[in-house]
């Protein structure tokens, strides 16, 4: 079993101590999002699972428990999102430059391929325009030479909760981005996108990756979709502990804030 932890709330940001406490207990008891008379218990035993998929926007703070989580004897690898926003689209994230310098620190300790990175979504603003995208790529692209040769992106999507001045892009501005994008030499991936930028070398990508997954395991790993994601979502099964409506980042086109039961 994989556990992620989590695409509902960033537990490595504000929440590790209650999620290594939960790995002392063994387990972890929570409602479902949809039925919360529904309580499910999922074992966080070495035994039973067999990877840990950690999301977050504060590489510092999971570089400050890293002993504590190598202790559990689990495999893991991390999903890392770095965004140029200022705070008025992330007001709870630290200054990129910190972050940038605690990526590197991650990847020094634990390895690149167990450090993925992220430049999700893209909101396109009046004040962050197309040109501030593919320079902030650019550059993301140039401060991590040597720690990170690929990237995972996504365009954002809007829910009811999105403010009224962010949007979805269009297919010829996702193209334009992807070009651009393209040019850095980086490996590149979407995250659940449907358009096709195969013509940029861009692929498909799976955030909860079985190819991944088996490289840090040594273990096979279930090679289908997970039923209970989006329909573009290409990631293997796993099991999400996060919380949605809990995280403190404040970012204001998350999705986890449109529902606030519990997973």
């Amino acid at each position: 079993m994989v556990i992620s932890a989590s695409r509902r709330s960033d537990i490595p940001g504000f929440f590790m101590d209650w999620f290594l406490s939960c790995c002392r207990k063994g387990s972890i008891t929570y409602a479902h999002p949809r039925n919360q008379s529904r309580i499910i218990e999922v074992s966080l035993l070495p035994r039973d699972v067999s990877c840990l998929v950690f999301w977050t926007k504060f590489p510092s703070r999971m570089m400050e428990h890293l002993d504590a989580v190598e202790s559990l004897g689990i495999p893991f690898y991390l999903q890392c999102t770095m965004n140029p926003y200022g705070q008025d689209m992330e007001p709870g994230i630290e200054p990129l430059e910190r972050r940038i310098e605690s990526y590197k620190a991650l990847v020094d300790r634990i390895g690149e391929h167990r450090v993925v990175r992220r430049y999700d979504p893209v909101i396109i603003t009046e004040h962050y325009p197309l040109e501030f995208h593919i320079d902030s790529f650019h550059r993301l692209a140039e401060a991590l030479e040597g720690y990170s040769s690929s990237c995972i992106f996504s365009f954002v999507d809007t829910y009811r909760s999105t403010p009224g001045y962010i949007r979805e892009l269009r297919a010829d501005e996702m193209d334009l981005l992807a070009r651009e994008f393209s040019k850095t030499g980086l490996v590149l991936s979407t995250c659940a996108e449907g358009v096709n930028l195969s013509q940029y070398g861009i692929s498909r990508g799976a955030c909860i990756d079985p190819v991944l997954v088996e490289r840090i395991t040594g273990l096979p790993a279930v090679r289908r979709k997970d039923p209970g994601q989006r329909r573009e979502c290409r990631c293997m099964p796993s099991r999400d502990i996060g919380t949605y409506g809990t995280c403190l980042g404040g970012c204001v086109y998350c999705y986890a804030q449109r529902d606030k039961g519990l997973s």
